[in-house]
């Protein structure tokens, strides 16, 4: 059953206040949608990516200042950030494994290289 709006702003400020309560129903109410968001568009990732979420909600909740429909959007918007963040780190993950693999393919030329000047030079000295 969704939380009643006109007692949305009250819950939230117990939750701020660290009522165990008011944070369980928060987040009874949100982490489905939440899930299902981030599941959809990053499966392997989203258990963590979940949980980033609601510390930063859990950090941030003092200082949020809204209702429910300024809630989920600020929610979401936390989660949009932590994937975005999520995608860049596993791009520049991606970006140096690419120049590591480049640099042991230059130093394979150069191995294969050295070993043919090595076999001139033995050739020339026979």
């Amino acid at each position: 059953m969704p939380i009643d709006p006109l007692r949305f702003p009250a819950l939230l400020q117990r939750a701020a206040q660290g009522d165990e309560n008011a944070a369980t129903e928060l987040f009874a109410e949100y982490h489905p949608r939440l899930e299902r968001f981030l599941r959809g568009l990053e499966p392997k990732a989203a258990d963590d990516l979940v949980g980033e979420v609601w510390l930063a909600v859990a950090r941030g909740l003092p200082g949020f200042d809204g209702g429910a429909a300024e809630f989920s959007a600020w929610l979401f918007t936390i989660a949009r950030n932590r994937l975005a963040d999520d995608v860049q780190d596993a791009l520049a993950l991606y970006r140096e494994a690419e120049t590591q693999l480049a640099a042991m393919a230059d130093v394979s030329e150069l191995e294969s290289e050295l070993q043919s000047l090595k076999s001139e030079v033995a050739e020339d000295r026979a």
